[in-house]
């Protein structure tokens, strides 16, 4: 159970962190 919770903590992690990335690269292609 608890190998869940930390696998669903690393993927909303993981989510989080491609969406920082794909906002911030749309920031510099407007720039």
């Amino acid at each position: 159970m608890t190998s869940l919770i930390i696998y669903l903590e690393m993927l909303f992690l993981s989510i989080g962190f491609i969406i920082v990335l794909f906002f911030g690269f749309i920031k510099i292609k407007l720039i």
